[in-house]
């Protein structure tokens, strides 16, 4: 399983995942370093964002300011950089249809 992702020039397929959680994989957006876990069920699949503090070392901030956390249903989706850089906005519109009970 590939564990570092550059989204410059290539896309995350949740489809080459395995069932399961993986964790501290290493995805590259423009300059800065993020650590994204995902874990992957028969109903769709769970991806996590968070900061990478240390380029050095393996140090990350898991539940900070820049923390957020996406549901796909199914796993035929892909996270290229467009999406990458507007996950917050879909992390956002994911928490109000779920706090209206609409999903």
């Amino acid at each position: 399983m590939k564990k570092h992702y550059n989204l410059n020039k290539e896309s995350i397929y949740l489809s080459s995942f395995d069932f399961g959680k993986t964790q501290n994989i290493e995805v590259k957006c423009g300059r800065k370093t993020y650590m994204v876990d995902v874990d992957k069920d028969c109903s769709g699949v769970h991806v996590e964002f968070y900061d990478k503090l240390n380029n050095n070392r393996s140090e990350y901030r898991k539940y900070g300011a820049n923390h957020c956390s996406i549901n796909f249903t199914g796993d035929k989706h892909c996270i290229d950089r467009a999406f990458f850089e507007d996950r917050f906005e879909v992390s956002n519109a994911q928490h109000i249809l779920k706090v209206k009970n609409l999903i």
